[in-house]
């Protein structure tokens, strides 16, 4: 994995970049709180982890000192929502609830495993307790060098 920041005045730019073979994007079409709700004074973080490149998290969503961001029909607006993964790889998402005040005070944390796919939907549950998000990801696979030359794009 590469990794490099790039300070400016006002900001940090972080990057990091991790070399996949037989890469599928996945984009989360959809977080969504399928049953109960979520509490007002609970904080959310979103964030998955592509289990054959690296042991580092990806930031979907990281409320911080305010609270999850559901809108009234129960879906949770993501900051983020394509990554890259191996096909031979395993999409893990982690769904964490813990106090606005207090993020060490963790409430619930939940798991979701995705195996990647060519193309299609799929969908997992995470039950918090208090509430049901369910996640869909769509896959699609990456044109390769030879798919580019072979076609006449390059």
């Amino acid at each position: 994995m590469i990794h490099r920041c790039c300070p400016s005045k006002r900001s940090m730019l972080e990057v990091k970049f991790a070399v996949l073979y037989q890469a599928v994007e996945a984009t989360v079409v959809s977080t969504k709180v399928v049953r109960g709700s979520w509490m007002d004074h609970y904080r959310g973080q979103v964030v998955c982890r592509n289990a054959s490149a690296s042991e580092e998290d990806i930031v979907l969503l990281d409320s911080r000192d305010g609270s999850m961001p559901v809108n009234s029909d129960g879906a949770v607006e993501l900051s983020r929502s394509v990554v890259s993964v191996e096909l031979s790889g395993l999409l893990i998402f982690h769904v964490v609830a813990s106090r606005v005040n207090d993020e060490m005070d963790v409430i619930a944390e939940v798991s979701a495993i995705f195996t990647p796919m060519v193309g299609g939907k799929s969908k997992s549950t995470c039950d918090l307790g208090f509430c049901e998000v369910e996640i869909t990801v769509a896959w699609s696979l990456f044109s390769t060098l030879e798919d580019l030359c072979c076609h006449n794009i390059l």
